[in-house]
C-alpha cells in the first residue's frame, strides 16, 4: 500500500521510528529496562576517542582508579563553575539589550538631527523632538537569599571542621606507630607458625592428612585399573629405594589446610581508615583474627612478645603498653609529643559461625577463651567499618564529625554511640526513603536534617527504631536509650532546630559569633548609561 506523503500519519510514523533508532531513546531505554543493551558512542571523534559511557570518559590511566573525594569535589566545582556561567549569560545578554537601546537612540537622535537641519534649509518649521526613552529595566535578579545564608552556614561549619581536624604531623605519627605495630605482628605470627609446627598437635595433623591422601590413591588406582596399579607399586618400590638412600626426616603435604597458622590477619578498623580522626583523640584500633578461639594463654604471650619487640626496637619513640584481659584487648601508647595511642582487639570468626550451648560454654571456661561479648563486637565492629567506607562521603564525614563532638559537649547527646550516628547521618542524606543515589546535599543541609529527624519525635513514637544493616538479625541500635535520655535528646534537637533556622548555628558549634555580612547592594542611578539619564534638571 502506497501511503500520501501529505498525510501527518505518514510524518509522525517515520519521526517515531527515528526516534527509537536513535541514541537518546536506546540509552533511556538502557537507563529504565535493560543496562545490557549496547549503545553506540556519540557522534563527534574527540568523544568517540573518550567515551566510556553516558556522562563518563576515560582517565589518562585507566587502571587507576579515581578517590570518591576527589570526585566529589570535582564535581561540585563543574556544578558550582555551570552556574557561574549561566548567570554571566544572563548578565550578557541584559548589556547586550542595553547596547540595543544606546543604539537604537543614538540612530534615532542622528535621524532627527538630519531631519532638523534639512527643514531649516527649506524654512519649514521642524518637527517636534523625540521623547525621552524608558530607563532600561534592571538587571537579572539573583535570588541570593537561601544560597547567603547556606554559605554562611557552610563556613561556620567549615571553621569548626578546620577546628576538630588534627595535624598532619599528628596523623603521619599515629601511621608510623601504625605500620611499626604491623610489622612486629607479622613477625610475631611467623614466630608462632613456627613454635606451633613443633609441637604434637602438628605431628598428628601431618598424619592424619597422609592417610587420607593414601586412602585417596589407593581408590584412584582401583578405578584407573591393573596397568595403572602395577605402574603405581613399580613408582613406589623406586621412591622407596630412593628413601632407604636417604636419611628420613619429615615432610609436609602441599595441601596442609590453614589450621596449622596462629594468627590468621589483622585488619585496620575505627577512626583512621575512615579518615574521621578527631584532635583531641588520636587513636588507631586492628583487630587481630586468630586462626582459633583466642585463650588467656595466647593473650599473655602476644602481648609479651609485644612488649619484648617493641621495646627492643630503638627507632621511633617511647611506647607504653597495658592490657585488659576481660575486653580482649592492648593497648599502645606514645606520648611523646602528645599522646597517640594504637588498640589490638583479639577475635576470631569460629565464635559467630558456631552454635552456642551449654557444650561450648562448658568447653570455653575450660580452655580459658577469652570474653565472647568481646570478641563479637570486635566482629561487628568491622563490619560496620566496611559498611562506612563503601556508604560514607565526604559531607557526611564532616557532619558526623560535628556530631561526634556535639556529644562530647552537650549531656543529652552523649548516650548516642558512634554506629549510631553514623546510621542516622547516612539515612539522613539519602534523597527518598530507600534510596541508593548519590549524596547531593551540603554538610548544613544534613545536619538540618538530623536535628529535624530528632525534633520531629522519632525516639517517642512507637516504631520498630534504628535497624543494624551489619546484623542477620532485627536489632534496634537506639534500643539501649531510657525514656528520659529519648526526651531529653528530642527537646535538645528541637532547641537545636530553632537555632538554626535563626541563623544562629555558631552557638550549635560552640564558636564565636561571626561579623555581621554587608547589606545586598542594589542597582544605582549611575550605573545606567548616560544617555538615560534625566539631565532636565
Amino acid at each position: 500500500a502506497v501511503v500520501s506523503t501529505q498525510s501527518g500519519h505518514y510524518g509522525r510514523a517515520t519521526a517515531k521510528e527515528f526516534h527509537i533508532q536513535g541514541r537518546r531513546h536506546r540509552l533511556e531505554y538502557k537507563k529504565k529496562y535493560d543496562s545490557s543493551l549496547q549503545v553506540d558512542a556519540p557522534g563527534s571523534k574527540r568523544q568517540k576517542l573518550g567515551y566510556k559511557g553516558r556522562g563518563n570518559f576515560k582517565s589518562r590511566n585507566e587502571d587507576e582508579e579515581e578517590l570518591p573525594i576527589y570526585k566529589e569535589i570535582y564535581e561540585a566545582e563543574q556544578k558550582q563553575l555551570e552556574s557561574e556561567w549561566n548567570q554571566f549569560r544572563e548578565e550578557e545578554r541584559w548589556y547586550r539589550y542595553i547596547e540595543g537601546i544606546k543604539r537604537q537612540e543614538e540612530d534615532y537622535r542622528q535621524g532627527y538631527m538630519e531631519e532638523r537641519a534639512r527643514c531649516e534649509m527649506m524654512g519649514v518649521a521642524p518637527p517636534p523632538p523625540p521623547p525621552r526613552p524608558r530607563p532600561p529595566p534592571p538587571p537579572p535578579a539573583r535570588d541570593n537569599s537561601r544560597r547567603l545564608l547556606e554559605n554562611q552556614d557552610f563556613r561556620l561549619i567549615q571553621q569548626k571542621h578546620s577546628q576538630l581536624q588534627p595535624s598532619k604531623s599528628d596523623v603521619t605519627t599515629l601511621e608510623a606507630l601504625m605500620k611499626r605495630t604491623e610489622t612486629v605482628l607479622g613477625a610475631i605470627s611467623d614466630e608462632l607458625d613456627e613454635l606451633f609446627k613443633k609441637t604434637p598437635q602438628y605431628k598428628k595433623m601431618i598424619a592424619e592428612l597422609a592417610e587420607s591422601n593414601t586412602a585417596k590413591n589407593a581408590v584412584a588406582a582401583k578405578l584407573d585399573g591393573g596397568d595403572s596399579q602395577e605402574k603405581m607399586e613399580s613408582e613406589e618400590s623406586g621412591k622407596k629405594e630412593e628413601e632407604e638412600m636417604v636419611v628420613e626426616r619429615p615432610s609436609e603435604p602441599n595441601d596442609l589446610p590453614e589450621d596449622h597458622l596462629v594468627i590468621k590477619s589483622f585488619v585496620r578498623v575505627g577512626d583512621l581508615p575512615k579518615h574521621a580522626l578527631l584532635k583531641n583523640y588520636i587513636q588507631g584500633e586492628i583487630i587481630l583474627f586468630c586462626v582459633k578461639k583466642p585463650t588467656e594463654a595466647l593473650f599473655d604471650q602476644i602481648f609479651n612478645m609485644l612488649k619484648k619487640k617493641m621495646g627492643a626496637g630503638e627507632e621511633g619513640p617511647t611506647v607504653e603498653f597495658s592490657n585488659n584481659v576481660n575486653q580482649a584487648v592492648m593497648y599502645l601508647k606514645a606520648t611523646d609529643p602528645i599522646t597517640h595511642e594504637v588498640k589490638i582487639i583479639l577475635t576470631s570468626g569460629v565464635m559467630r559461625d558456631e552454635e552456642v550451648n551449654a557444650m561450648t560454654i562448658a568447653q570455653d571456661k575450660s580452655l580459658k577463651v577469652l570474653n565472647r561479648s568481646a570478641c563479637l563486637n570486635a566482629l561487628a565492629y568491622l563490619r560496620q567499618t566496611k559498611w562506612f567506607e563503601s556508604r560514607m562521603s565526604v559531607n557526611l564525614i564532616v557532619v558526623l564529625q560535628l556530631l561526634k563532638d556535639l556529644s562530647k559537649r552537650i549531656p543529652a547527646w552523649t548516650p548516642l554511640s558512634t554506629w549510631s550516628l553514623e546510621l542516622i547521618v547516612e539515612r539522613c542524606a539519602r534523597v527518598k526513603g530507600y534510596s541508593t543515589s548519590r549524596h547531593k546535599f551540603s554538610p548544613a543541609e544534613v545536619l538540618r536534617r538530623v536535628f529535624e529527624l530528632f525534633a520531629s519525635g522519632f525516639l517517642l513514637l512507637d516504631n520498630p527504631g534504628l535497624n543494624d544493616p551489619c546484623e542477620k538479625d532485627l536489632v534496634d541500635v537506639l534500643g539501649y536509650l531510657s525514656v528520659q535520655e529519648r526526651e531529653d535528646l528530642t527537646a535538645s534537637a528541637q532547641y537545636a532546630l530553632r537555632l538554626m533556622v535563626y541563623n544562629q548555628l555558631y552557638r550549635i558549634l560552640g564558636i564565636a559569633q561571626p561579623a555581621p555580612g554587608k547589606s545586598l547592594s542594589t542597582v544605582s542611578r549611575g550605573s545606567l548609561p548616560s544617555s538615560f539619564k534625566d539631565t532636565s534638571t
